[in-house]
């Protein structure tokens, strides 16, 4: 491919394009539901109008997410880095790099709200998953801050938003690019944040490489609400290799959520369902990746002061500890 002919890129007129994109949507969603008394008319007026505001949402996100697609083909492209052609006093503003900041930044400001504010009126599977597959385009159209956006996405909720999506949408083997939208984007947010603990030092590149192969096999397998997950931790039956991976992903997605004070599950029912876990694992001769057994004993200590102490837990199942020379430590809140 011959470099020299690729166009320079205007990052700044894509940048006011899209701004003038969002701020339309943002105005628009605003716009006062014309909402009568009583009447079968002005249901029907209602629900017209949140369905004309999700089909504009959806125009608007499809648009950022080509953007984004755009950021992401640019970054391998060496004369796409920059506008050659761009005067020295603007040259910071027309690059990729400052182009890139700028989707982070409103897809933060703007994009999330608007979907959020949305969603309390209609979900559409179709709009979810152009906004799942923007926010795990922008892990990597700014590398830098993965781990930060990660972060504030899973203390806004987003690991229960995803896993309520998949149980709502994605069971039966229906929607199944929206399944894989949020496999995909649950997989690198739990990547990283476990890359940067808030607690605890990183996992070795080794442990990191177990728990990337058993969440890329479990993920798409999950589509249960929360009870039905909890029930399914808990199963003291024979656990065969995909049930267990799945398992895995449960108890890590929960993890997660926990240290990031999104606490969707009840405490004592979570305790209960840990502990069934780790029996079983005991009972079948298994030893978890460490990076979950890490994750059952943090959630065994948060919740211990409701449902006895880690010693009576770690009485009944001595044989599901790891090797002694693994690295257990980790500091509960």
């Amino acid at each position: 491919k011959d470099h020299q002919n690729v166009p320079p890129v205007q990052y700044r007129e894509l940048r006011a394009l899209l701004e003038a994109m969002l701020s339309r949507c943002a105005d628009f969603s605003q716009t006062p539901l014309n909402r009568k008394p009583l009447g079968h008319a002005s249901s029907r007026d209602s629900e017209k109008a949140i369905l004309r505001r999700g089909n504009f949402l959806l125009s608007t996100l499809e648009g950022f997410r080509n953007a984004c697609r755009l950021a992401v083909e640019f970054q391998s492209e060496p004369s796409a880095q920059e506008n050659p052609f761009t005067a020295p006093s603007a040259e910071k503003e027309d690059t990729l790099e400052a182009f890139s900041e700028f989707l982070l930044s409103a897809c933060d400001s703007l994009c999330i709200p608007l979907v959020m504010r949305h969603s309390e009126q209609a979900t559409h599977p179709n709009l979810m998953e152009v906004f799942l597959s923007i926010l795990h385009n922008l892990f990597v159209i700014v590398p830098h801050m993965k781990e930060k956006f990660s972060k504030k996405l899973a203390s806004s909720s987003f690991i229960r938003l995803t896993l309520e999506l998949k149980a709502r949408f994605c069971s039966n083997l229906s929607h199944s690019a929206l399944n894989q939208v949020c496999s995909s984007f649950l997989f690198y947010m739990s990547l990283n944040l476990l890359s940067a603990p808030e607690k605890t030092g990183p996992p070795s590149q080794e442990e990191l490489s177990a728990v990337s192969a058993f969440l890329q096999h479990g993920l798409p397998q999950i589509s249960s609400r929360s009870p039905e997950s909890l029930a399914f931790l808990s199963d003291r039956q024979y656990v065969e290799g995909t049930a267990r991976q799945r398992q895995y992903c449960i108890l890590l997605l929960f993890y997660l959520a926990y240290i990031h004070e999104d606490r969707f599950v009840s405490e004592t029912e979570l305790f209960v369902a840990v502990q069934s876990f780790l029996l079983s694992l005991q009972e079948q001769g298994e030893r978890p990746p460490l990076v979950v057994f890490r994750a059952s004993i943090y959630l065994l200590a948060i919740c211990q002061d409701k449902n006895g102490t880690l010693d009576e837990v770690w009485t009944k199942m001595p044989g599901a500890l790891p090797p002694p020379a693994a690295p257990l430590y980790i500091m509960a809140p």
